[in-house]
């Protein structure tokens, strides 16, 4: 009797390690990057797989948990993100969670009626700001038009 033992050993994709980084809302920058002390950024989880390609010994995937990330400067990917065919890198959000990539600012602001008319809406945000365009609770709203200001109109 002979007993022949057959070995299959994929040859495509099929990695021996991966490296898992994880970035969330609350997370911190000063964190390792696990499932359990995610980073905050994006742009820190970039740094963090471009400091891991040189020595990486399988793909590097990025898993982004749920929420709204806040972009303060522009989020660029050259090929040196990529990684290479047997280390490849990838983002993903996590566990199909809803991630949302913002390059708008948030704007804590208290809404007041206008004593003229109380379906327009004011709040003071202070100085600096410069937009084209403004959501409220996701709804994008139509901003003042002075010196186009119908009042009638209203």
């Amino acid at each position: 009797m002979t007993l022949t033992t057959l070995i299959i050993v994929p040859t495509h994709h099929a990695y021996a390690n991966s490296t898992d980084i994880y970035v969330a809302t609350d997370g911190d920058d000063n964190h390792v990057g696990t499932l359990g002390e995610p980073l905050k950024t994006l742009e820190m989880a970039k740094a963090k797989v471009r400091a891991l390609l040189p020595s990486a010994s399988g793909p590097i995937n990025v898993w982004v948990r749920g929420g709204t990330y806040y972009l303060t400067n522009t989020l660029t990917f050259t090929s040196e993100d990529s990684g290479t065919e047997t280390n490849p890198v990838c983002y993903k959000a996590y566990n199909n969670e809803k991630v949302t990539i913002s390059g708008g600012r948030l704007i804590d602001a208290t809404w007041q009626d206008y004593a003229v008319n109380p379906k327009i809406k004011v709040a003071n945000i202070g100085t600096g700001y410069q937009f084209d365009q403004l959501f409220v609770d996701g709804s994008r709203q139509v901003m003042a038009r002075y010196p186009n200001y119908q009042p009638m109109r209203y």
